[in-house]
């Protein structure tokens, strides 16, 4: 196994660089308005097709038994190539960004969908081995189910405060909120048991693009474009880690995928498991006292599940590097 180059950090840090200069210079309004989503629209391909190309690469490598795994992988980036494609084209050339019509939003569903089918599929060969099959998965399945249910009503229940919360363009874009949930549900499982540092970066990548499109979300349902720059930015930012994922595991020449995920019993997956469950659990029960009681504003919960999955991306790297050793 190759050791990664040290051009590849270097190009790293480079366009980690160039994004931080980027948010810096929205977030404190030093660049002129308008310019740095313009400039994130066009960037966005750059990274899309340097992903593609290392994962036609690693395609032409990968044994004969890995093949079905890689081809899923693969579909996950065309899908996300195809979704922004579509998805700028009709927000920036035709219609307004916070209000997509019906037609176009429907166009725009079908490479959505591709994508986040190809992650669920991909996720399930990874895990369906050493963590699905297993007969008892009460913990897991009970854990993932509590923290969708809790998230999910939470959004929901701040949603009043939306302007033309019954439209059909809002209720879809809630759909794909709850879509998107479930999404985050394999993903995380997979971050918690996969040994591979490349596919964590880039399954961290797939947390972010989610974590990003919620702002994007929230932009629609409430009808303002306060919030949508920092959703580009944060989508712009899951497309940076999937590509520097993907470069990782070509670089580093491991190609048996199949083996890239941890046993389920062993010391450090359950450490991992438990410290994220109890972390998140809490989390949320403290959001749930909050909405019980009247202590926030409801339309903060508008942002929770963005602060959930950049949280729990947190609490599981965390985890990892405390058992490290084990």
């Amino acid at each position: 196994m190759m050791k990664t180059p040290k051009i590849l950090l270097f190009f790293i840090f480079g366009c980690l660089l160039g994004w931080g200069l980027l948010a810096t210079g929205e977030l404190f309004s030093l660049i002129a308005q308008g310019t740095v989503i313009r400039l994130v629209a066009k960037l966005v391909y750059l990274p899309h097709f340097l992903t593609l190309l290392a994962t036609y690469k690693i395609y032409q490598k990968v044994k004969q038994n890995n093949i079905g795994i890689i081809k899923w992988f693969a579909a996950i980036n065309i899908g996300l190539l195809l979704n922004d494609i579509s998805w700028y084209s009709i927000a920036y050339f035709h219609y307004n960004i916070t209000h997509i019509e019906l037609i176009p939003f429907f166009v725009d569903l079908i490479p959505f969908f591709i994508w986040i089918i190809s992650t669920i599929i991909f996720s399930i060969k990874l895990l369906n081995k050493n963590v699905l099959r297993l007969k008892h998965r009460v913990d897991i399945l009970g854990t993932m189910l509590f923290i969708n249910v809790a998230i999910i009503s939470l959004f929901l229940s701040a949603t009043h405060y939306a302007v033309e919360i019954i439209s059909l363009t809002t209720i879809l874009q809630i759909l794909t909120f709850i879509v998107q949930i479930i999404v985050f549900d394999f993903v995380i499982l997979c971050l918690i048991y996969i040994e591979n540092i490349g596919l964590s970066i880039f399954l961290s990548g797939i947390i972010v693009l989610i974590s990003g499109d919620f702002f994007i979300i929230y932009s629609t349902i409430s009808q303002t474009k306060t919030l949508y720059i920092y959703g580009e930015l944060l989508w712009f930012l899951g497309l940076l880690f999937n590509m520097f994922g993907t470069f990782i595991i070509y670089f580093k020449e491991d190609y048996n995928i199949i083996e890239w995920v941890r046993k389920e019993h062993a010391i450090k997956s359950k450490l991992i498991f438990w410290c994220f469950s109890v972390a998140i659990i809490s989390f949320l029960l403290f959001f749930i006292l909050a909405y019980v009681f009247a202590v926030i504003s409801r339309e903060v919960f508008l942002g929770l599940p963005l602060f959930i999955m950049i949280y729990s991306v947190v609490v599981v790297i965390f985890s990892y590097i405390c058992g490290a050793t084990l």
